[in-house]
């Protein structure tokens, strides 16, 4: 579970350093990692207990669509 939610968070600035630099200022944002590794405690313990891919890939896409389309998290992608 640990280490699940360290790949997870360090897959972000990752992401936004080789292939989506864009989100850079957000996905390297101290603030924004925790609540990475958050979540990713959070999927990997859903993986766990239910033993589905489903359920932390749904709890990863709710969160992102809610942040996305209600908490403004569109525009700090864009800046």
């Amino acid at each position: 579970t640990l280490l699940s939610a360290i790949l997870f968070t360090l897959w972000h600035p990752l992401n936004a350093l080789t292939v989506n630099p864009g989100a850079q200022a957000l996905f390297c944002d101290p603030y924004f990692l925790v609540i990475v590794f958050c979540l990713g405690i959070v999927c990997s313990l859903t993986y766990i207990l239910s033993r589905s891919l489903w359920v932390p890939i749904i709890i990863h896409w709710l969160t992102v669509v809610v942040w996305v389309i209600f908490l403004g998290g569109r525009n700090l992608l864009l800046k």
